[in-house]
């Protein structure tokens, strides 16, 4: 027993250290989940458009969500009461709704708001002007709220092009458009060179604040004569660059070529040797 009770000791206190630390994480689970439960979940949105179908999503809500559709400014649309709520292991809440309607009308702002008793989130959706690029210079708006995005996401065709985060001048640009993205503004604003049209289509810009998500369209169509155009000039100035260096070294080249056939006639005729 004497021989044993030094490790006999420590194997115990491994263990009640180990069934304390199970004991304490189980406590700090269930306080963290009544925590949640008291407080309420944090409400996120998910917005997106496809075809003639709007849908709005929001997953692990407490308590049980409600959604709600609306426009700015009103519309005369029908909204069609299509949301799902389903409850999860957790007790926790996924809602799901859709909206048959066209975002042709430009302006028109497509909102869902997903709310509970203490929380509630905005997701919204709405298309612009299309906007005609360059191979220059383009620019495309993305119109936000009063105050500075604490977030911003610029894509084309779901394809990110940067983020933003915060209300600084820093950001991060995807290898594929780091040739093309020239500056954006500190509310939004894209500004795009050498624009080709392969990258004609639909842009999006995200942008987020504490209280609402708010994504716009922009289809950018991209004028071939304005781009052929800037080719030619580019290809005409090179080329009357050329002439103009051509004609300067034939200028030089004739004049040194009859400097020396002078020095040559001066030399024969004093009697010198031609060197």
């Amino acid at each position: 027993m004497k021989l044993c009770s030094a490790p006999c000791e420590m194997t115990c206190y491994r263990i009640r250290i180990t069934r304390i630390d199970s004991t304490m994480c189980l406590v700090i689970v269930i306080f963290l989940w009544i925590l949640t439960i008291s407080r309420g979940a944090p409400v996120k949105v998910s917005i997106q458009h496809v075809g003639n179908r709007i849908t709005c999503s929001s997953e692990g809500i407490y308590p049980e969500p409600e959604l709600t559709w609306s426009t700015r400014p009103p519309s005369k649309v029908s909204f069609k009461n299509t949301t799902t709520v389903e409850q999860t292991k957790q007790q926790l809440y996924n809602i799901n709704g859709s909206l048959i309607a066209s975002l042709n009308e430009t302006d028109r702002v497509y909102s869902c708001t997903v709310s509970t008793q203490r929380n509630r989130r905005r997701a919204s959706l709405r298309q612009l002007p299309s906007v005609t690029g360059s191979f220059t210079e383009t620019t495309i708006p993305c119109p936000s709220f009063n105050t500075s995005p604490t977030s911003l996401i610029w894509r084309f065709l779901n394809r990110a092009i940067l983020e933003k985060t915060g209300s600084g001048s820093n950001y991060t640009v995807s290898k594929e458009w780091k040739q093309h993205v020239k500056a954006v503004s500190e509310l939004g604003s894209l500004t795009l060179l050498g624009l080709s049209s392969e990258k004609e289509g639909i842009y999006t810009c995200e942008i987020s604040n504490v209280e609402e998500m708010l994504i716009n369209y922009t289809i950018i169509q991209i004028s071939q004569g304005n781009t052929y155009m800037t080719i030619i000039a580019i290809t005409a100035g090179v080329v009357v660059l050329i002439c103009i260096l051509s004609s300067v070294c034939l200028v030089l080249y004739c004049r040194r070529k009859r400097g020396q056939q002078e020095n040559s006639m001066t030399a024969s005729e004093s009697g010198e040797p031609n060197i």
